[in-house]
């Protein structure tokens, strides 16, 4: 294939084949500069379009918690949710009946306080507001004598011990000299017969009786 020179001195375009310019007679011919070949093109990079920051909220603090104070509703509602046989709810109602006749407050408990939900009778013995028990909403019944060792004359373990031989003196219900500094259980259903509420009863009279120096 014959190229094509362009001479120096008069540009005039001759084959590449003829040594002398017919022109000027030069010998000094130049190839013609091929147009450049044309670059190919950049792929086009497509980014993904940049993710917004995400805005943080600052953390809240937690909300306050409200002290809720429970009521009778709710504690009856309570020992049925927690199928509390009707026969021992009978017996309960019939303790609650006889020692708020007694009591100077009754309290069904709040959210804050040991224990939560549940019934518990106090008397005013003294200079003090003694608490005598506690019936939960599994039926069972705490009895306080931690609750007294600072009262007298149960301050002195012997006339707590003598209380807790008065309660054992129910049938089905034996409690361990060891728990008169504690809140053992009772069972609500030993307290189920006549007899057995009434020397339930009897006992707490006796207590009330001497703490109150009779």
């Amino acid at each position: 294939m014959i190229s094509i020179k362009v001479c120096r001195k008069c540009d005039k375009q001759y084959p590449s084949n003829v040594l002398f310019c017919p022109d000027c007679g030069s010998l000094t011919l130049k190839p013609e500069a091929p147009e450049p070949e044309p670059r190919p093109k950049a792929p086009v990079v497509r980014r993904p379009p940049a993710a917004a920051p995400v805005i943080r909220e600052p953390a809240r603090p937690p909300a306050p918690k409200v002290k809720r104070e429970y009521t009778r509703e709710d504690f009856f509602q309570a020992l049925a949710d927690n199928k509390v046989a009707d026969e021992d709810i009978e017996t309960i109602k019939s303790v609650m009946t006889w020692s708020e006749g007694l009591a100077s407050s009754v309290s069904f408990g709040d959210s804050f306080s040991e224990g939560g939900l549940g019934f518990r009778p106090s008397v005013c013995l003294g200079d003090q507001e003694i608490s005598l028990f506690r019936i939960g909403t599994s039926g069972g019944i705490e009895i306080h004598f931690r609750d007294w060792v600072n009262l007298p004359p149960f301050d002195s373990r012997e006339r707590r011990v003598e209380m807790l031989y008065k309660l054992n003196g129910i049938k089905g219900v034996r409690i361990p000299e060891s728990k008169v500094i504690d809140r053992p259980p009772l069972p609500v259903r030993a307290l189920r017969d006549k007899d057995g509420l009434d020397r339930f009863i009897e006992a707490y009279h006796w207590l009330i009786g001497l703490a109150r120096g009779r």
